[in-house]
């Protein structure tokens, strides 16, 4: 499973593709095929609200080199976490259980500070 936090910006509320994947990533996603030689593998974008997006793990290049991204398919991001804001920090868990799926685990600092609270 590969695991990072994402802090929600504009283009992950306002564009199909709202996620570029950390490039410390890439060997971990090619090497373990959480993503196909062409570019496009099919995912399921998970909410905590049971919604569920069709979506995929797009590869690109830039200046920068090789990137990966966590697309929608059909809509955006803000279907299914649009009550998210600007600057709120999420966790992505991308796993290869029946197809690979992206979870987003909303309002992680919250749930951290009450876990820490708790000990």
């Amino acid at each position: 499973m590969i695991t990072f936090f994402f802090t929600v910006n504009k283009s992950f509320l306002n564009e199909p593709h709202p996620i570029t994947i950390p490039k410390k990533f890439n060997h971990e996603l090619e090497q373990n095929k959480y993503v196909e030689q062409s570019g496009n593998t099919p995912i399921k974008i998970l909410a905590e609200n049971n919604k569920c997006l069709q979506g995929r793990i797009y590869k690109g290049k830039s200046g920068y080199g090789k990137y990966y991204q966590i697309r929608a398919q059909m809509g955006y991001s803000s279907d299914c976490f649009g009550h998210l804001k600007i600057g709120d920090i999420v966790l992505v868990c991308i796993s290869n259980l029946d197809g690979i799926k992206v979870k987003i685990v909303e309002d992680i600092k919250n749930k951290y500070a009450k876990l820490i609270n708790e000990r």
